[in-house]
This record gives C-alpha cells, sequence and structure tokens, in this order.
C-alpha cells in the first residue's frame, strides 16, 4: 500500500507536495491529487464555524496547529 502511495505521488502529484507532515492522495475515478494536512485543518475549521460539525476545543486545535508548526 505505502508503496502505490509512493508511486501516485511520483507520477500524479509530484514530489512539491510532501513539504507537509501528511498529504491524503485521493482519486476520485479520473482524477488523483494531494490534499495537505494545512489544507484539510482548514476546511475542518471552516466546517466548524459554519455549523457543519462539532466544535473542537480550542486546547485541541492549539495542540493542531503546534503539531504541524513542529513538521514543517
Amino acid at each position: 500500500m505505502k508503496n502505490h502511495c509512493i508511486n501516485s505521488i511520483n507520477k500524479n502529484v509530484g514530489y512539491s507536495s510532501c513539504d507537509s507532515p501528511a498529504v491524503f492522495i485521493l482519486n476520485n475515478g479520473q482524477d488523483t491529487f494531494a490534499l495537505h494536512l494545512e489544507i484539510l485543518l482548514d476546511c475542518l475549521r471552516m466546517a466548524q464555524d459554519h455549523g457543519h460539525v462539532p466544535a473542537l476545543d480550542s486546547a485541541w486545535w492549539q495542540q493542531a496547529i503546534n503539531y504541524v508548526d513542529k513538521q514543517l
């Protein structure tokens, strides 16, 4: 599985996507693309702000931000 993900990054996304602590490789059946952890967290924050997901407390958000900052 890991080799498949590495091959997908190399073939479809490129090494520039590897500067994130986590990169999620998504495939919709036609295209393969990368979603960086930072983007995922931004989307989660927007969903929370609009009431689409339950609120996470500020301590969780601070821990997530600190983790991402340390990894970069």
